[in-house]
């Protein structure tokens, strides 16, 4: 049996050169490197901006258990209550509009469930603490977009700053 190096072998790749590591039998031991400071900035947003996803997405489970809570089906006639007439039905009925027909109408063109069938998954009950809760996940997802939407503005920034240096 021939010993060989680590580096010898045809299908491993070097994933970080710099890396400090000891092969010791058939154990490769890896010690923890930091990363340049162009890098930490850029590690940092992304890490922010996934945290900041993890939170919205509770509050897309907020309004669709509030939606539940009203009998409204939305999500079994939309593919995703974010889209485009998942907001457009969900901001209406934040606004005060009840109507079935009404809130079907706010169907964007790509959806490919029928008006009719949206129609019949909004016809729901109307009590107000679901709908509270509605309205206040709704501002949270808002509020939460809008901070990934910041953090996008310096991610990109950073991520300028790094390719350029």
């Amino acid at each position: 049996m021939t010993k060989r190096k680590t580096g010898d072998h045809p299908d491993l790749k070097m994933v970080n050169p710099n890396a400090a590591a000891i092969d010791i039998g058939s154990t490769m031991h890896m010690a923890a490197v930091s990363p340049d400071t162009d890098t930490i900035p850029v590690r940092a947003y992304m890490r922010q901006r996934e945290r900041l996803t993890e939170y919205g997405a509770a509050h897309i489970q907020h309004m669709q258990k509030a939606l539940m809570e009203m009998n409204l089906q939305l999500h079994h006639v939309v593919s995703d209550i974010t889209g485009a007439t998942g907001m457009r039905i969900i901001r209406a009925i934040v606004d005060g509009e009840r109507d079935p027909e009404v809130l079907a109408a706010f169907r964007d063109i790509r959806c490919k469930s029928s008006m009719d069938t949206i129609k019949a998954a909004l016809v729901g009950n109307d009590r107000e603490e679901p709908i509270f809760a509605l309205t206040q996940s709704l501002e949270l997802y808002d509020f939460y977009k809008a901070q990934i939407e910041a953090c996008d503005r310096r991610l990109e920034a950073a991520s300028r700053a790094y390719c350029s240096g």
